[in-house]
């Protein structure tokens, strides 16, 4: 039997041994062997899951969601699927899939976080996606990938519960993106110079823009987009004052993952919940 010229658990040099030398493992069980390296390729994948950048993930799971709301048109309401292309589905697919909407305060826990997702047409989309392109690296190259997971989608909920509560129907990544504004915004002022940091001086006027477009345009929810800003500025705040801390950066580490699985989970209890009722 050829035995393996490095060991499996610890990879040292070891030739013909069938016990390493320098970690005592045993060369020839196979169970032992297998578990070994099933533990060392699992710990491998979760740490580049924990550092790996999210910009993207978070790019394709926003369109992705975008084409399940048009294959639910084509299905459900064929007849509306090209004013879905640049409008938007039909109210009753849209909540099926986790809109947000004044049901938040009566049962639609999920909305707040599965609305950031969904978006009122191939625009609507588009010009979301863009700016995220444009924001999220540099919020995430300043803090961390989960750092800014958490921020997103707290930025996100946040700006929607707040237009809920003025009886809003909304979609869309904007109260999001204004949060990593808001973030990056407090960062580039503490951290840089002030209000002269050209960061900070390029994210208040598309902070401002944003928020003119949004008084003058029918339909854009500012609300949103206030409170996505405020929330995001929190979070640079937090992030500026205690990132230096470990137990922080771990506690914000777990926070955005377990919000990532909680949108997860708001999406199967939307549809699950939702979709008879869209389906009637």
């Amino acid at each position: 039997m050829n035995k393996p010229s490095l060991c499996y658990r610890c990879h040292k040099l070891i030739g013909t041994a069938t016990i390493c030398p320098y970690c005592f493992t045993d060369q020839t069980k196979s169970t032992t062997r297998l578990a070994i390296t099933l533990r060392i390729k699992s710990r491998s994948w979760l740490q580049q899951l924990w550092q790996t950048s999210f910009t993207n993930k978070v790019l394709s799971i926003t369109v992705g969601m975008f084409v399940i709301q048009l294959l639910m048109t084509l299905v459900l309401s064929p007849s509306a699927f090209f004013t879905a292309i640049f409008r938007g589905p039909p109210t009753n697919i849209l909540l099926a899939l986790g809109a947000s909407s004044p049901f938040v305060f009566t049962g639609h826990w999920w909305a707040p976080l599965t609305a950031i997702f969904l978006h009122g047409g191939i625009l609507h989309l588009g010009f979301n996606m863009m700016a995220l392109t444009f924001i999220s690296h540099t919020i995430e190259r300043t803090t961390s990938p989960w750092y800014f997971v958490l921020t997103y989608l707290v930025s996100g909920a946040l700006g929607f519960i707040l237009s809920a509560t003025f009886g809003n129907y909304s979609v869309g990544a904007s109260g999001a993106l204004f949060g990593l504004i808001g973030c990056g915004m407090v960062l580039a002022f503490i951290s840089g110079s002030g209000r002269h940091d050209p960061l900070f001086v390029l994210l208040l006027n598309w902070a401002i823009m944003g928020l003119l477009f949004g008084a003058v345009i029918p339909g854009i929810d500012n609300s949103a987009h206030l409170g996505g800003l405020a929330a995001g500025a929190g979070c640079g705040w937090a992030w500026s004052r205690y990132n230096h801390l470990k137990i922080f950066r771990k506690l914000s580490m777990w926070s955005g993952f377990i919000l990532a699985i909680i949108t997860i989970i708001g999406w199967i209890t939307s549809v699950s919940t939702l979709l008879p009722i869209a389906l009637r």
